[in-house]
């Protein structure tokens, strides 16, 4: 049975920019080898396979972005019960860090640039 992994980020297609592609190819390279589900930005699921499963939020205004990201985080993490979480930026961590205590899943995250200050 394959191992199960949550990507949760609010930096993927259709945005655009470097943290966009990175964390697509994240997706690309990780569902060669496991079920890899998406808590990503609205329209993400134009960019993934017809096979994964994926939740999605409003990427603005923040206030939005970040409740609703923590409740699609959540209740995807509920559903799936991944073992791994993987935040795609800072600004995700915190869903992912709730929802991977919530189901038992380790938690990791990638920082950027300015998620570090």
């Amino acid at each position: 049975m394959r191992k199960r992994v949550l990507l949760v980020t609010r930096n993927f297609p259709p945005l655009t920019g470097g943290m966009e592609r990175l964390n697509y190819h994240i997706y690309l390279e990780l569902e060669k080898e496991f079920e890899i589900s998406i808590a990503g930005p609205e329209g993400c699921h134009k960019h993934l396979s017809p096979h994964t499963l994926y939740s999605s939020f409003p990427s603005r205004p923040i206030s939005a972005f970040l409740f609703r990201s923590l409740i699609a985080t959540y209740r995807l993490a509920v559903k799936e019960k991944p073992d791994l979480i993987i935040a795609g930026s800072g600004v995700t961590a915190i869903a992912a860090l709730i929802a991977g205590r919530r189901v038992g899943a380790k938690v990791m995250a990638f920082l950027h640039g300015l998620d570090i200050i």
